[in-house]
């Protein structure tokens, strides 16, 4: 859906430059401005600049990834393209593209791959937070106190479990009416067991992971980082990075 939006907006069109007309009357040429991130999903997404590095024919690279069933569809939704789309004619990429892609790979591995992803598919790594969170309650599963109930839990309506793991003994009086002005006596004592009930809470998503993809968040903000250094070495011929709003 992102990239048939993205693919037919005005951004991805082949036709990277207009017309305006200057202070002397001439019409000139004048570059398009996109953000980094912009740039990023025109050179994969629509230039496919990084088939480049498959080889001498990149149309006969993506063929091979291809070739088979599951691969083909991991491959079209790496690329976004399948092989009825292909042109006939060996792939041609902007000079604007190779520009980006070649700042993309002095970046090194870890940091070109996370950018080549994201130019790819249009999805980027994103810090996440552990939160708590009730346990959901499991039918036939834990001890007999175990039972379901439900609440509003940060603002939705969940249902979760109730658990007791140990009981309290109590002593309770049992009365008897007495008299005829409704007086009441203590006639004997009955002992009762009342579980102690609480509601289990977890962690979700797991801390360990959440650690793991912050680090890798924090890798592809660095990137983006180094990445619009690289570029302000470079000069594009029909398009202008400006920084995002």
């Amino acid at each position: 859906m992102l990239d048939g939006v993205l693919a037919s907006s005005s951004l991805f069109s082949d036709r990277s430059s207009t017309l305006s007309r200057s202070s002397d009357g001439l019409n000139r040429p004048t570059k398009k401005r996109m953000s980094l991130k912009e740039a990023l999903r025109w050179s994969y997404s629509r230039q496919l600049v990084h088939l480049r590095d498959e080889g001498a024919d990149p149309r006969a690279a993506l063929t091979r990834r291809m070739s088979d069933s599951v691969v083909r569809v991991m491959a079209r939704a790496e690329t976004g393209i399948g092989l009825g789309t292909l042109p006939a004619v060996p792939l041609t990429f902007h000079p604007d593209a190779e520009a980006i892609h070649n700042a993309v790979l002095a970046l090194g591995p870890i940091y070109s791959r996370l950018v080549i992803e994201f130019g790819c598919t249009g999805v980027h790594p994103e810090p996440c937070e552990p939160v708590f969170m009730p346990q959901e309650f499991l039918p036939n599963v834990g001890s007999q106190w175990e039972r379901e109930s439900q609440g509003v839990w940060r603002g939705e309506h969940r249902k979760f479990r109730v658990t007791a793991d140990e009981t309290v003994v109590d002593e309770v009086p049992l009365y008897r009416s007495a008299g005829r002005r409704g007086g009441v006596k203590v006639v004997g004592w009955e002992t009762r067991r009342l579980p102690v009930e609480y509601c289990p809470v977890v962690v979700v998503p797991d801390p360990a992971w959440c650690a793991a993809v912050n680090g890798i968040a924090e890798h592809w903000e660095r990137a983006l980082t180094l990445l619009r250094c690289e570029l302000e070495k470079v000069q594009l011929r029909d398009h202008e990075i400006v920084s995002e709003v």
